[in-house]
């Protein structure tokens, strides 16, 4: 009878593990769900990676306004989970619609790269309301009170299918 229980156990824990692994693709991210606005064009965790350049874990440095009503984010990069180019442990200027003022939060940071006509100059620009992670878990953002771990698999899968 233990025997039993214990396979049935090892059998629940197997389907409920199954469902979670699921296709990280298919999750959907949206306000209702996370009580947060995230960028009306994306909805799925897939189509945010693939519009990324780059997705990258970093560190305020700083911050600054910009033109345009722009926040200039000073960054270092601690890990990348997409990118053209390696930037681990590079600092780099993101600009933000939304305030990223706390300097020594990380962020999980989803980046265009867009190249200024004028000076030929390389802007990296936040796609969607930045993440910050205090204690491995997200503060704010669509992904709030979710844990950094999980959102990071996601990630990592979403990439690894692009």
């Amino acid at each position: 009878m233990k025997l039993s229980r214990y396979i049935v156990g090892i059998l629940l824990c197997f389907i409920l593990t199954s469902c979670s692994t699921q296709s990280a693709s298919n999750k959907t991210y949206v306000a209702s769900i996370y009580n947060i606005n995230l960028d009306n064009s994306f909805q799925t965790m897939k189509e945010i990676v693939d519009q990324s350049d780059y997705i990258v874990i970093g560190e305020i440095m700083g911050s600054m306004m910009a033109e345009g009503n722009f926040n200039e984010v000073v960054i270092k990069v601690l890990d990348q989970y997409k990118g053209i180019e390696d930037k681990v442990d590079q600092i780099i200027n993101i600009h933000s619609t939304k305030v990223l003022s706390d300097e020594g939060i990380t962020y999980l940071l989803f980046v265009s790269e867009n190249k200024l006509h004028v000076s030929g100059e390389i802007r990296y620009e936040s796609l969607t309301h930045p993440n910050p992670i205090l204690n491995n878990r997200f503060i704010e953002g669509p992904f709030i009170n979710m844990s950094f771990k999980e959102i990071r698999r996601d990630v990592i899968c979403c990439v690894e299918r692009v």
